[in-house]
C-alpha cells in the first residue's frame, strides 16, 4: 500500500498546480513549477534518510518502495498533460533566452536595465521594457506543431533520479535475501546424505531441510 504521507504530498502538488495553471503570466507558472520540483527532490532525500535507518526486509523498507513506485507512476501521467507540455517548452525557451543573453554580455535578466547613477542603483526604463517585449517574444512564439519536435518530458530529470533510488533499493533487497538464505541454508549444505536415512517416501530425512 501507499503511505498516507505520499498520498498527502502528490495531493499537495495537485493542490499547487490547480492554483498556478490559471495564472497568465508563464514565466510565474515556470516558477511554481521549479518549486515543485525542488519539493519533489526534497522529499526524495527524505525518504532516503528514512531509507538509510531501515533493515530492508522490513516493513518500513516496503512502504518507502511503494512510495516511489507511485510517485513515479503519477509524475508519468502528468508528463503527457497539455500543461507540463507547455510548461517544459516554455522553460526550455526560456533557459535558451537566459543562456543567449549571457553570451551576448548582458548579464543576468535581473541586472539588465540597472545602471549606477552615483552610489544608488536607478532603473532604465526604457531598458526594462525592451527586456519584458523580449522575454514576451519568448512565451509569445507557441505552436503546438513544435511539441512534436521537443525534446524530454517536464519531469525527466526527477523520474530519473527515483528510479535511480528504486534500482537501488530493489538491488539491496535482493542481495539481503540472498544473503539470509545462504545463511540459513549453511547446515544444510553440511549434511551428508551419504549416511543420511531415507524416509517412506524415498527422500533424505534431513532435519536441516525442514
Amino acid at each position: 500500500m501507499v503511505p498516507e504521507c505520499t498520498e498527502a504530498f502528490m495531493t499537495l502538488m495537485l493542490v499547487i498546480t490547480d492554483r498556478y495553471k490559471r495564472l497568465p503570466n508563464p514565466l510565474a507558472k515556470i516558477k511554481f513549477f521549479n518549486m515543485q520540483l525542488l519539493l519533489l527532490d526534497d522529499f526524495r532525500t527524505r525518504l532516503v534518510q528514512i531509507m538509510r535507518e531501515q533493515h530492508p526486509l522490513d516493513a518500513i523498507y516496503g512502504s518507502i518502495l511503494n512510495a516511489i513506485n507511485y510517485i513515479i507512476l503519477i509524475l508519468k501521467e502528468w508528463s503527457d498533460l497539455p500543461l507540463f507540455l507547455r510548461l517544459h517548452y516554455y522553460k526550455v525557451e526560456y533557459e535558451n533566452f537566459e543562456t543567449n543573453k549571457k553570451k551576448q554580455g548582458n548579464g543576468d535578466l535581473a541586472e539588465i536595465g540597472t545602471e549606477k547613477d552615483g552610489d544608488s542603483n536607478t532603473i532604465s526604463v526604457s531598458s526594462l521594457v525592451v527586456t519584458n517585449f523580449e522575454i514576451s517574444e519568448v512565451f509569445h512564439d507557441f505552436d503546438q506543431i513544435k511539441l512534436d519536435f521537443m525534446k524530454g518530458m517536464a519531469f525527466d530529470n526527477t523520474i530519473s533520479l527515483f528510479e535511480h533510488l528504486r534500482k537501488e533499493m530493489r538491488k539491496i533487497i535482493v542481495e539481503m535475501i540472498m544473503y539470509d538464505t545462504k545463511a540459513r541454508s549453511q547446515h544444510y549444505r553440511k549434511d551428508r546424505y551419504c549416511s543420511q536415512r531415507y524416509c517412506s517416501r524415498g527422500m533424505v530425512d534431513s532435519p536441516h531441510a525442514c
